[in-house]
């Protein structure tokens, strides 16, 4: 059986349950430089399109004539994807896709594990343009697979203040690391 994948419309070689098995050549020095930064930008339309395809339906996030009209807190994880253009944009969105290959796990089957963002600044309710700057943190081994740890920051383009921190960690399927764990060992649940 083989995934089918809608988001780029061709067949994934993966079949279901059975990952490729790949090793990720990464070492507490190499980890530093897997970096990626990029601008990004949005306007009312889209935080209100975001906040309904969410299933949304407080005014304050869908009315921007309510006088409490805000942008819903988790809209800059949307922005990794979204960068600055105003049309549908090829996935992964081009600074993932080259975080993905500093990594080696571009291809590899990948799931959310957990994400805080921590607000600094309400985010502003007609938009603008930010620069998003991810780092990789940390990387460790579990199970069939490595839990990647990065750090990210959303700074508004114009005066690089800092708006938000969003730290965040996404299981790969199917990585294997040389070593257990890269950099500062995971918090215990």
């Amino acid at each position: 059986q083989v995934i089918e994948s809608g988001c780029v419309g061709r067949k994934m070689a993966t079949p279901i349950g059975v990952a490729e098995e790949r090793e990720i050549s990464l070492d507490a020095e190499a980890l530093k430089k897997v970096r990626a930064s990029f601008r990004c930008g949005y306007n009312t339309r889209d935080a209100i399109i975001y906040a309904l395809g969410i299933g949304c339906d407080a005014q304050r996030y869908v009315n921007e004539l309510d006088t409490r009209f805000a942008v819903f807190p988790t809209y800059p994880l949307a922005l990794f994807h979204k960068g600055e253009a105003a049309e549908v944009q090829s996935f992964p969105q081009p600074s993932v896709k080259r975080f993905l290959q500093a990594t080696r796990t571009l291809g590899l089957p990948m799931i959310d594990a957990e994400v805080d963002i921590q607000t600094l600044a309400a985010l502003p309710t007609g938009g603008g343009t930010f620069v998003m700057s991810t780092a990789l943190v940390g990387a460790s081994q579990k199970g069939p697979g490595v839990i990647f740890r990065e750090r990210t920051e959303m700074r508004d383009a114009r005066n690089q203040a800092l708006v938000c921190r969003i730290e965040s960690a996404f299981f790969c399927l199917g990585a294997k690391l040389a070593t257990p764990t890269i950099g500062p060992r995971p918090p215990k649940p």
